[in-house]
């Protein structure tokens, strides 16, 4: 799901495009997909949590600002449809209707003792019932994690393991590094001339291509350990049009390499095969759904074992052995079958991605187990409301003749044709003093206020709910 900064920085920049500053998204008509039950954007905070403050003295930062005003923007959409239907998991056993009601359950953080009972027989052992990972099916499945750190040592493993079962010499081919000054101007990138950057000593080197690809920025691997047959994954948005696209997987075909300016072997064009590609990509003298990814040139930054941060220019293909994912790269995939490692996810939400990621119940596999307190207990009440607030803006919950420019006035008129409070309380149940503290009801005079005996003063009067809906009042 988009965040609160990128949803400004688009508004931004199509009231730019089209030169109309004083109508949000410049006028264009802006339709927003996404899942609040998945795990958050990267780039900023989502759209329904309360970390963005309104205040003004808050938003001191032009980030903060941005917050703010994304904040504001998602306000303005009105007009929301909800899918209900699960158009993954459609499988009509017993096992799959138990995932089904699990994962609608894990939405709200609400699992039941059946939900985690039939999660616990989804654990990989030994035990009858439940899955083996020596089977064939698992074997070379990759496998849904929560750290980078675990990704790539399952991705190492996976491929020594791979190039022994298939009988081929594991090929290694490493980087080419440049080092870069520290600042470096992102605008001025194209127009630095090679002289500036350095050659990168022998030492250094070493520690370079033996760190690990989460280790630098965007994972761009120093050290590449590839064999024909081998699962990749394409990490760049290199070629849209040619679905070569960052996180499609793919099967290695072969590659074109020489000798680098260290005696090493580096790649020249890797050339892979799709699976499952949108549309199937045809290009001459190559097979159906085959692709050549050339070496790029990276800026990047690399942390090295005793915490140096070092700016360098790195030319290496954007590919990573494929045999594990994070549970941010496995978001909008379809997986059979379906491998996961719960025990490092840190959000309910995480769970929730890792296992609808497959189609059938007998086909999931649950490395290690999990911690079930991780989805119990319900949900923030942040993200409460705005699953809330999303049902009643759903055209199927209101009357046609209902309509609002932002969702403060969209409330008001749904709670004047459909009031959710009584025009008349008891005083026990909807006494609320302004400063927000509720009062028992025989420590409250709602006729006339008792003075303080420490200040001499008057408490403040209390406000009786009623049927009216005020802007900051939250149904």
């Amino acid at each position: 799901m988009v965040s609160c900064n990128d949803l400004q920085t688009l508004a931004s920049q199509a009231a730019k495009a089209r030169n109309i500053h004083d109508i949000e998204f410049g006028g264009l008509s802006v339709i927003l997909a996404g899942d609040f039950a998945q795990l958050p954007p990267t780039g900023g905070p989502a759209l329904y949590q309360g970390l963005v403050s309104l205040r003004v003295a808050d938003a001191t930062t032009e980030y903060a600002q941005n917050s703010v005003l994304g904040r504001i923007l998602w306000h303005q959409f009105t007009n929301v449809v909800i899918l209900r239907q699960n158009m993954r998991q459609k499988g009509q056993t017993e096992a799959d209707m138990k995932l089904r009601t699990a994962l609608e359950n894990m939405r709200y953080r609400s699992w039941t003792a059946q939900d985690i009972a039939f999660l616990r027989s989804r654990v990989a052992s030994d035990r009858p019932g439940h899955p083996r990972l020596d089977t064939v099916k698992y074997r070379n499945v990759s496998v849904i994690t929560a750290l980078n750190i675990h990704k790539d040592a399952i991705n190492n493993l996976g491929a020594k393991r791979f190039a022994q079962d298939t009988g081929q010499e594991l090929h290694e081919f490493f980087s080419i590094d440049r080092l870069s000054p520290r600042a470096v101007d992102k605008h001025k990138w194209k127009k630095c001339e090679q002289a500036h950057f350095s050659r990168v000593g022998p030492h250094l080197q070493h520690q370079l291509w033996n760190a690990t690809p989460s280790a630098t920025a965007k994972h761009v691997p120093g050290c590449l350990q590839l064999c024909v047959g081998m699962p990749v994954m394409i990490k760049a948005n290199d070629a849209t049009e040619l679905c070569i696209t960052k996180g499609q997987e793919a099967v290695v075909k072969g590659w074109d390499d020489n000798v680098g300016p260290n005696g090493k072997r580096v790649l020249e064009t890797l050339f892979v095969q799709l699976v499952k590609p949108p549309r199937p990509i045809q290009i001459d003298d190559l097979p159906l759904n085959v692709v050549p990814l050339p070496r790029a040139s990276t800026h990047i930054t690399a942390l090295l074992r005793d915490d140096t941060l070092v700016s360098l220019v790195r030319d290496q293909t954007m590919v990573l052995p494929n045999f594990s994912m994070t549970d941010y790269g496995a978001q909008g995939k379809s997986r059979n079958p379906n491998v996961v490692h719960l025990n490092n996810c840190r959000t309910h939400m995480a769970y929730c991605v890792a296992l609808s990621r497959g189609h059938r119940a007998e086909e999931t596999a649950i490395i290690q187990g999990f911690d079930e307190n991780m989805i119990k207990g319900g949900l923030t009440g942040y993200m409460r409301q705005e699953f809330r607030e999303l049902e009643l803006v759903d055209p199927s919950h209101w009357h046609p003749s209902i309509r609002g420019d932002h969702m403060d006035t969209f409330y008001v008129k749904y709670d004047d044709w459909r009031p959710t409070l009584p025009d008349k309380a008891e005083p026990s149940q909807s006494v609320l003093h302004v400063n927000g503290k509720r009062k028992a009801e025989e420590d409250v005079d709602v006729e006339r206020p008792r003075k303080s005996a420490k200040s001499g003063g008057v408490h403040p009067k209390p406000a009786v709910a009623s049927g009216t809906h005020t802007n900051d009042y939250h149904i």
